[in-house]
């Protein structure tokens, strides 16, 4: 499997500890390789902003990494899928088929204008989790110096993308930190966030994902008592086994300088033992 693209400038932890990684899940991989995929592992994988121009983000994949990274999941058999419909074929007998979620977090506007002609192009449905404050806006939560104020999705564009069989979730109104902020502020923020997305799309949105992927018992409590159906966190490298809680569902982060053999990895399960670096 060939294709990559020049790694950024990691954080210091990460660049000291990527090597060791690299080197520690390809064993893992080529016995997932010859055992073959199991079924019964369902990953979630992550995106945010795809762009030619990624600025220091390290989660920001160009279109043409987006592409292959699609192809290979085709071509390795993968049915992509919305979070709501992976939980549901978690929760019903053993899968017979191989089935990956794709997420997008925070609403940016390259994700309908670089990554949806791809996933259509595949027969690929998603999952979009939006922040409604920054709707036909600007990304200002974002340092300048790190990707700069993106354009986000509009309004008609998160219709599109609802009535082309995509997921829209909420990804809370303002992109803040849920576990920073008291109880009142969150309820407000995931209320809002759920009220002005579903008079976009004119259906009801139940699917969440926190800011920053950061969960505890109190937003966990809450987004249930709003009903949403799942809640999916952050993480790096764990597929959810059958039996996992729609409201503790782990993604697998897909980074700017991962290979195609990295990301194969990555859903193949071959960092699974690394789980207890996702708690």
């Amino acid at each position: 499997m060939t294709g990559t693209v020049s790694n950024p400038t990691l954080p210091r932890r990460a660049s000291l500890t990527q090597p060791v990684r690299k080197a520690f899940g390809e064993p893992f991989f080529l016995l997932a390789r010859l055992r073959g995929y199991s079924a019964q592992r369902f990953p979630i994988v992550t995106y945010h902003s795809i762009s030619d121009q990624p600025g220091s983000d390290v989660e920001t994949v160009t279109p043409v990494d987006f592409e292959r990274q699609m192809a290979c999941l085709a071509a390795r058999g993968f049915e992509a899928v919305t979070v709501s419909d992976l939980v549901r074929t978690m929760a019903g007998p053993p899968a017979r088929r191989r089935v990956v979620a794709i997420t997008f977090d925070d609403g940016y506007r390259d994700n309908v204008v670089s990554a949806l002609p791809i996933l259509r192009r595949h027969g690929f449905r998603a999952s979009f989790y939006i922040s409604s404050a920054y709707i036909g806006g600007l990304s200002l939560w974002n340092p300048v110096d790190y990707i700069g104020h993106r354009l986000m999705l509009g309004n008609s564009e998160i219709r599109a993308l609802c009535e082309a069989g995509h997921e829209i979730g909420s990804h809370a109104h303002s992109h803040i930190d849920l576990t920073s902020v008291d109880p009142a502020r969150v309820e407000e923020g995931l209320e809002r966030s759920q009220r002005v997305l579903a008079d976009i799309t004119g259906k009801p949105v139940v699917a969440f994902a926190p800011p920053y992927g950061r969960l505890d018992g109190r937003v966990v409590q809450c987004a249930r008592r709003l009903g949403n159906s799942h809640l999916v966190r952050g993480g790096r490298f764990t597929a959810n086994p059958k039996g996992t809680s729609p409201y503790d569902l782990r993604r697998i982060t897909i980074a700017r300088g991962d290979s195609l053999r990295e990301f194969a990895k990555k859903v193949s399960g071959a960092y699974q033992l690394l789980t207890f670096r996702d708690r």
